[in-house]
């Protein structure tokens, strides 16, 4: 995850009754795509656009909606140049 607090996200996690067997925080977004890559993870998932930009194309994404990146009252995700394609 990408915090500087490892207790509050203890605390987010246990709140949410999510296991893990690691937790691992970086300081960057890039950091992220590199972990990933070390623990050969091959599920990632993120509510934040900009994390998926790194992550090779050999491991699934899902990406969360939220009010930061979808808009519920159009039905449509918001992205910037950088996260998004229109086609």
């Amino acid at each position: 995850t990408y915090r500087r607090d490892r207790q509050k996200a203890i605390e987010d996690l246990g709140s949410r009754k999510i296991r893990y067997d690691d937790l691992v925080l970086v300081d960057r977004f890039e950091a992220k795509a590199e972990v990933i890559a070390e623990y050969n993870v091959d599920l990632y998932v993120d509510d934040q656009p900009e994390m998926l930009k790194n992550i090779s194309a050999g491991v699934s994404v899902m990406l969360f909606r939220n009010e930061g990146n979808f808009d519920f009252k159009d039905r449509k995700w918001m992205l910037s140049d950088q996260t998004g394609k229109l086609m």
